[in-house]
């Protein structure tokens, strides 16, 4: 189990995590929303986090050049801590496995 929370006064809040596995899935996700929020560009946004963008597949044109494709982003343990105690909701949350 993974406990991410932060404590604040009444802004207390946690996230409780099964597993490393839904950590980081669950990870993945909220900062790629966070970063699409953001209004940044979402691949440097995620990469400075510690996040790769893994390309699925690729569409090109008649010509060869890319003009569109499929990605995700997968990351590790640590990257999602980095994420959680420096960038989730711009404060610092605590990340607690047990």
């Amino acid at each position: 189990m993974i406990r991410v929370y932060k404590e604040y006064g009444e802004d207390w809040q946690e996230h409780i995590f099964e597993n490393e596995e839904e950590f980081i899935r669950e990870t993945i996700r909220m900062a790629e929303e966070d970063a699409v929020e953001g209004h940044g560009e979402v691949d440097a946004e995620m990469e400075s986090w510690g996040f790769k963008n893994v390309v699925d597949a690729e569409e090109y044109n008649e010509d060869g050049e890319v003009i569109g494709g499929y990605s995700h982003y997968e990351g590790d343990y640590e990257a999602c801590v980095t994420y959680w105690n420096k960038y989730a909701d711009r404060t610092r949350w605590l990340v607690e496995k047990k």
